[in-house]
């Protein structure tokens, strides 16, 4: 199973992200990046100023099920698991893998490669939690 990072930036959308049991995301990114996540795991990563630096927060684990064109972007919809509370995941060791590949995150909805991220994602919200509807 594939598994995708949907970074949301609270200083970028000036505001914060509500997790819930259903997931929605908004990408300008090429049809064929976004169709391919479909059936594969995204894990809502939240970035908020704390001080100097940034916090980032785990808010949880979808299934996108559905993509469709929403007026020149993409509108990528799912059902999951929110993470309540949200988990303070900036200083975990696996934390800056991530990070790095997903160049600080400024990709916004991309794959993640590192088997050892996916390994320390999953270990925190288990496949079998994910909500597939």
């Amino acid at each position: 199973m594939n598994h995708y990072i949907a970074y949301h930036s609270v200083e970028k959308m000036g505001r914060d992200y509500v997790p819930g049991t259903e997931f929605s995301f908004i990408t300008r990114k090429p049809a064929g990046l976004v169709l391919a996540p479909v059936g594969a795991t995204a894990w809502i990563v939240i970035g908020r100023p704390l001080g100097r630096g940034t916090q980032y927060l785990l808010a949880g684990a979808y299934t996108p099920r559905d993509v469709r064109e929403d007026g020149g972007e993409w509108l990528i919809e799912g059902a999951g698991t929110p993470l309540v509370p949200r988990l303070d995941i900036t200083s975990l060791p696996w934390f800056a893998v991530l990070k790095r590949e997903q160049n600080n995150f400024s990709y916004g909805f991309n794959r993640i490669r590192e088997a050892e991220v996916i390994g320390a994602l999953t270990d925190i919200v288990p496949a079998a939690t994910v909500t597939q509807r």
